[in-house]
């Protein structure tokens, strides 16, 4: 990851530094709308953010005083921390806020005078001296006050806008440092939520609970100023009205109260909608990270329906919300027409008095007055259930709820010169633990696995919720290697990680290493920014290196740097000890290949080799730099996914007590087959010196401890043939042996390329700041494109549109709307400003004098509809209008919901079709996060907005038509100005559509990169505390999340820019309408009555507004078409699929059925410049043959499956049974080749469905497949319905690796292929099971007449199988018969 751009870099000045009447007027942010309109903007061309605005900053502050509150135990820190650290803020905030209230009160008096001065004008009588300076005093004041109160609100909306960004950095920080922590858990109510070992949670926490989770702190404000409303909003109404308030506001109570109610439910509703949020979002994380596996079973099409399936119900969580929400809305729209009906009507029906517009006019205006502060009250319960709901989500996320409390751990040094002394400790992973720490490292056994002796069986304590190690008593002295020995699910990964203080202690004595302390913000993003430019590396007392270890997104020289200066001697040394030269050779760029996240670019060995050099050169610096140290090694199984041969080299080089890189560290090894123990033990000549101890543990337990010769004598299965002399001289053998093919590729390395080394040693060595300068592709991986060629990196820049959005964007989305949806949504938006500006009319009509002279009268006589004179008639037809506009207001709303789901129900599954069909290099080159982000934000915007903006933006169309009518009857002057006001207002427009649009597209390409560095920090966790990179890591994530902050301000702003210039503009139109009074007073325009002029000074206030809510409208519809624009984006097919057949083709000769798998001259080249990776192979297998393909790293062997699998592209001819492979769909494939992967991957969800995806199988077949692998015992106490996952959790079924591999292999069992690809299926198990297990899977597909290829690097398997084949450097060396 590269340094996000300098925060001080933008263009111009920041707010702060401006003069005030810059600051007021928002003139510092011209410069960046100028450019603009000449060029796409960049972050750099937005202001930079002011110092009080810094991330960095809120984030200390914010940290420093919740730590308090977490040490006093208050309860809701949180909450109470985002108070206490803004309350000063706060304060002043309010205080506009009443400030604001008060002279919002105060105008409709000011507009009463004035309508009583046109009152009298209209009345024939001669106006005095007093009424006249009165009313044009009045006039002047309005105007006045209007444009006052207009600049003051646009200062409060900046300043809110100012502090709700600090307030949301500040908090997002706080995340990012409790997962860097590793505090981070699951946001479900419970831990067996799919999400929770997926990484995905973040995603919506950040999206939409961090936001939500500040709510609370408007509703207080809101809840501190609603005594003052009422009060006031009462005291005017009843000067007005008296006592016919009490209708009035019985009506607002029953509305409000049918509010409260829906909107309560909403409230409730939220927590459902987000836990289906969560599992859908987990759905799609757990496909896109095993999207490889997903292609090679062909389960796309099933996994695709399992995504759909929490798709449906999150639209329906979705739909229920929006109809809850959408009633009150229209009800809202429609209340102060209603109320001013009930009021009205009860005034004139108990006092008589006739009905004037300087009486009507403001009693309507202060009835909105009323109504705000009481419909407050429902709306409030639903943010505080919204609020309480994103609140325990982002608690529960960040491991404020369900904690643990561990035992305390001493510090203090331990005895007899050990690193490290455990004296009866317990270990145990909680709900809260287990979650985030198995998501780095899924095959780490963190809930119980107990075994019987043999593999494929099981018992009912693998449902249990949490493993404990017991009784665990161990010194680890200096120098000391110690090897954790134990059959699979025994709990030596949980051994390792206690020893790293990640399994929590529940009691016992831990002696050594102190906790490290919690991570420290830097006060800036300067600071920051300097701490990791100056950062060397500091000390490195524990290094390890995890079964599978994590890897970051970046180049391989700094994944195994991590932070730490760049030695050349010593790195050099690391890359030869961990055999990652010969792999370096093939790759594009040497060590400066840049890798994806999880590194799924490399084989398992290569992972393998790369997490362990990182974890050697940790320490070996550490011993070079810092003689008296001595760092503890954890290494977790380190040769298992390494072939005998290079797993011996491997080992010698580091593990030699006389020459070996860790010579002189203490070592902790786990391991499950300990073959390479008798090589360091021949080196100590057999006799088990004291610094190799052995360890056994067995269900949690330490059940033997001791040297090689202590344990000799006793019986011990997982210690068979360690420390024999047979043993010792087998080892011997494996180590000095090699591969034919290896003096070959020494040889052909010497041909390939040397990079510049100059370049190399000069490049900067900051592990997640690097980036390759040649291309970042391995030889055994997919090709890159000519872009990427040009550009030099795997991970290609994600691309945002630029202009407007495309017509086509919009068809999209009309189109999944549905045309006749849309047109019953204009038609209901028609109907809703049709009756509501009749309802306005009607009231003009009501308070006339002389209602024969008025428009209304004259047309509607004209149709020979005799309109009624008297107050009940009148009374009728108005609640008749409002009945009508409530209809259309409801219906409107209806097409709304309608559409809207139905739009967000295609769009994303035409994305999701798009995304999951993508290609291995495209997944290479497009990190999950980013791929995650636009099924997460970009979903959410369809979701929620865009159909209610378009909904908007026609109904300001039309209302711009209703009141130009108005305004043509009252005073057609202003409509001479409307040309004259739209033309500024578009000019002013056009700076802001452009960049606004373009600063949503940078804003949603800064989320992906914010969302992909937080997932890395939480699901590399334990790698980044392992190694003290904490501090480096939550820095850089904060410094990323400082750009998103400034996008998202500099949105903010510029919202505010264009409001207050089209405000500005506005108040043309208004304010010649304002002056109409005073026009008619020196007779230039004639008279006109009170109530049509102070309609029209609303109206034209309104009008200017409707101008305004258009152009804001339209832009931020654009900005939320950008999400459906990225969406379709994902829906467009990479590449046409030529000629792919869907179904097998029927063939007619019987001799070509029986031809088994055939390849001729099949050549791979992943990319021009480099060798093939396949060298025009030709071989054939017979039906029913098993083959041992053998041959190292690079060899060719993973390729060979991939082009069997046709997941490569390659020339030649692949058949099986006479069919050709290639232009096959994959579905028709599935049904030919089925593979067995190297790294078993289990779904989220049932047996049954991780047999059999698509339910076509019988509960019989079932059942003999899962016997016929040995896993019958695991239906005994579950059945098939029993829940699994990609990693434990409560109430799912928890396996070891061989349990899941063998799961895997029914898999392929059930799918009776032509084919079975065995793809190093035993590499984590220990020699004689892997024996067992490969017999009988070999069997088994012999039984169905299935040609398997057993692609391995255990030489004790070869023997198994009918056929041996060698590969090296693409070519077949040797191809013999066993039998």
């Amino acid at each position: 990851m590269a340094l996000p751009e300098d925060d001080h870099a933008g263009s111009g000045q920041h707010c702060d530094e401006t003069s005030w009447m810059s600051y007021l007027t928002f003139r510092w942010l011209n410069p960046m709308l100028e450019v603009g309109i000449q060029r796409q903007v960049a972050l750099r061309d937005s202001p930079p953010m002011a110092v009080a605005d810094d991330t960095l900053a809120n984030t200390r502050e914010l940290l420093r005083t919740l730590g308090e509150l977490e040490r006093s135990g208050k309860d809701n820190p949180l909450i109470r921390a985002v108070i206490q650290s803004f309350w000063p803020k706060l304060a002043a905030l309010q205080m506009l806020n009443i400030m604001s209230y008060l002279l919002g009160l105060l105008s409709p008096f000011v507009f009463q005078r004035v309508l009583v001065f046109q009152e009298a004008q209209t009345s024939g009588e001669k106006l005095g001296p007093l009424t006249a300076a009165t009313g044009l005093t009045a006039v002047f004041t309005l105007i006045a006050l209007g444009i006052f109160i207009f600049v003051f609100n646009s200062q409060r909306d900046l300043f809110k806008n100012r502090l709700s960004v600090r307030m949301n950095g500040a908090l997002k920080g706080v995340v990012v440092a409790r997962g860097v922590e590793g505090l981070t858990r699951s946001p479900g109510a419970t831990g067996d939520e799919v999400a929770a070992g997926s990484g995905a949670a973040i995603y919506n926490v950040v999206s939409f609970d961090v936001g939500q989770t500040i709510d609370i702190v408007w509703i207080l404000l809101d809840v501190w100023l609603f005594p003052i409303q009422l009060i006031t909003a009462l005291l005017a109404l009843f000067s007005q009205v008296s006592w016919a308030i009490i209708p009035g506001l019985a009506t607002i109570v029953l509305v409000k109260g049918i509010n409260f109610v829906l909107l309560f439910w909403d409230g409730v509703y939220r927590d459902r909608l987000m836990f289906a949020k969560d599992e859908r979002l987990g759905r799609c994380s757990e496909g896109f990270l095993n999207i490889r596996t997903l292609h090679m079973l062909a389960w796309i099409p099933a996994y695709e329906a399992v995504i759909m399936q929490a798709r449906s119900e999150e639209l329906r969580m979705q739909r229920t919300r929006l109809w809850l929400t959408k009633i009150p809305s229209a009800f809202d729209y429609g209340l102060v027409s209603l109320v001013t009906l009930v009021t009205l009507g009860y005034y004139i029906a108990t006092t008589g008095a006739h009905l004037k517009a300087s009486l009507a006019l403001p009693v309507i205006s202060i009835i909105g007055t009323l109504i705000s502060p009481i419909g407050q009250i429902p709306v409030w319960t639903n943010q505080y259930k919204v609020w309480r709901s994103a609140y325990d989500r982002t608690n529960r996320f960040m491991g404020f709820e369900g904690r643990t409390t561990q035992a305390d751990a001493s510090s203090s040094s331990p005895p007899d010169n050990s690193v490290l002394s455990l004296q009866g400790c317990h270990f145990s992973w909680h709900a809260s633990r287990d979650e985030q720490i198995s998501i780095e490292d899924e095959e780490t056994p963190f809930m119980p696995r107990v075994h019987a002796p043999a593999y494929g069986t099981a018992t009912e304590s693998q449902v249990l919720q949490g493993f404990t190690l017991r009784d665990i008593s161990m010194q680890i002295p200096a120098g000391q290697l110690m090897a954790v020995v134990g059959k699979e699910g025994q709990g030596k990964s949980s051994l390792l990680l206690a020893l790293l203080r990640e399994m929590p202690l529940e009691s016992g004595s831990y002696l050594g290493f102190s906790p490290a302390p919690a991570v420290q913000c830097p006060g800036s993003a300067k600071l920051a920014r300097m701490m990791l430019q100056d950062a060397a590396g500091g000390s490195r007392l524990v290094t390890y290196a995890s079964q599978e270890p994590w890897l970051f997104t970046g180049s391989l020289r700094s994944n195994v740097l991590f932070g730490l200066p760049q030695v050349q001697d010593l790195y050099e040394k690391v890359l030869e000890a961990c055999a990652l030269k010969a792999d370096l050779a093939t790759m594009a760029a040497d060590d400066l290949t840049e890798l994806s996240a999880c590194g799924s670019t490399l084989s398992g060995g290569q992972r393998a080799r790369v997490g362990l050099a990182r974890a050697v050169y940790a320490a070996a610096l550490e011993l070079q730099q810092r003689p008296g140290q001595q760092p503890l090694v954890l290494l977790d199984d380190p040769f298992c996914a390494l072939d005998r041969a290079v797993a011996a080299e491997v080992c010698t080089a580091l593990l030699s007590q006389r020459n070996g890189l860790l010579a002189g560290c203490p070592i902790v090894v786990a391991t499950a087959d300990p073959w390479w123990l008798n090589m360091v033990l021949h080196e100590e000549g057999g006799h088990g010196q004291p610094n190799i101890q052995l360890l056994v543990l067995r269900e949690g337990c330490i059940v033997a401890q001791g040297s090689a010769s202590d344990l000799k004598d006793k019986d011990i299965a997982e210690l068979k043939g360690v420390g024999t002399p047979q043993s010792m001289a087998s080892s011997l053998t494996a180590e000095v042996t090699r591969n034919p093919q290896d003096d070959e590729e020494e040889g052909e390395e010497h041909d390939e390329q040397e990079p510049d080394q100059a370049a190399r040693d000069a490049a900067p060595v900051a592990w997640s700041s690097q980036k390759a300068y040649k291309l970042a592709e391995a030889q055994t991986q997919t090709p890159l494109t000519q872009e990427q060629k040009q550009k030099g990196s795997l991970t290609v820049v994600e691309e945002r549109e630029a202009g407007h959005v495309q017509f086509s964007t919009y068809m999209t989305y009309l189109d999944s709307v549905g045309y006749g949806t849309f047109a019953l949504l204009v038609v209901s938006l028609t109907g809703i400003m049709v009756f509501q500006n009749f309802c306005n009319l009607w009231v003009v009509y009501w308070t006339s004098d002389s209602k024969q002279s008025t428009f209304i009268y004259r047309h509607m006589n004209t149709l020979g509809v005799q309109l009624p004179e008297g107050d009940n008639d009148m009374l009728k037809v108005f609640a008749c209008l409002i009945l009508l506009f409530y209809a259309s207001n409801v219906a409107g709303h209806a097409m709304e919901i309608i559409g809207g789901i139905r739009a967000s129900r295609d769009i994303f599954a035409a994305s999701l079709k798009g995304t999951l069909s993508r290609p291995f290099i495209w997944w290479d080159t497009n990190p999950t996060g980013r791929v995650l982000n636009r099924f997460s934000e970009d979903v959410g915007v369809m979701d929620a907005a865009v159909t209610n903006i378009f909904g908007i933006i026609i109904g300001a169309v039309l209302y711009f038509l209703g009141h130009t009518m108005v305004l043509t009857l009252s005073n057609p002057m202003s409509l001479a100005l409307l040309p004259f006001v739209a033309f500024l207002m578009d000019y002013f427009a056009q700076y802001y559509r452009n960049t606004i649009r373009e600063f949503q597209r940078l804003y949603l390409v800064c989320m992906s990169q914010v969302y992909q560095e937080m997932t890395e920090a939480i699901r590399g966790g334990v790698s980044i505390r392992a190694f003290s990179m904490k501090e480096d890591v939550f820095c850089r994530c904060l410094l990323n999340l400082q750009e998103l902050q400034r996008a998202s301000l500099t949105k903010a702003l510029l919202s505010q820019w264009v409001t207050l210039r089209l405000g500005m503009v506005g108040f043309i139109v208004s304010t010649s309408n304002q002056l109409y009074p005073v026009l008619q007073y020196y007779n230039i325009v004639k008279p006109q009555s009170a109530a049509l002029i102070g309609f029209a000074i609303s109206y034209s206030q309104e009008l200017a507004a409707i101008i305004q809510q258009f152009i804001m409208n339209f832009s931020d519809m654009e900005m939320q078409l950008v999400s459906i624009e990225r969406l379709k984006e994902y829906a467009k097919p990479e590449e046409a699929k030529l000629n792919s057949v869907a179904a097998l083709p029927r063939l007619m000769d019987d001799e070509e059925v029986t031809s088994g798998l055939v390849l001729r001259d099949v050549e791979v080249t992943y990319r021009s410049g480099l060798k093939p990776a396949l060298a025009g192979i030709t071989l054939q297998f017979t039906v029913g043959q098993s083959v041992a393909v053998v041959g190292r790293t690079g060899a060719g062997k993973s390729s060979l499956l991939l082009s069997v699998l046709q997941l490569v592209p390659y020339r030649g001819s692949v058949k099986i049974d006479g069919i050709c492979l290639q232009g096959l769909s994959k579905e028709a494939r599935g049904q030919l080749v089925a593979i067995v992967p190297q790294q078993p991957v289990l779904f989220a969800g049932s047996l049954r469905w991780n047999l059999d995806p698509e339910f076509r199988m019988k509960d019989d077949k079932l059942l003999d497949v899962l016997a016929a692998v040995g896993l019958q015992s695991l239906l005994a106490e579950n059945g098939l319905e029993v829940k699994l996952g990609s990693t434990a959790g409560t109430g799912r079924l928890a396996l070891s690796s061989g349990q899941k591999q063998l799961l895997c292999a029914a898999r392929a069992l059930l799918a009776a292929p032509k084919v079975a690809l065995l793809d190093e299926v035993t590499a984590t198990l220990p020699a004689e099971s892997a024996s067992t297990i490969v017999n009988m899977l070999l069997k088994r597909f012999a039984d169905i007449r299935a040609t398997t290829l057993l692609v391995t690097h255990q030489e004790d398997l070869i023997p198994c199988c009918d056929r041996l084949v060698r590969l090296a450097a693409g070519r077949v060396i040797s191809d013999e018969a066993l039998r």
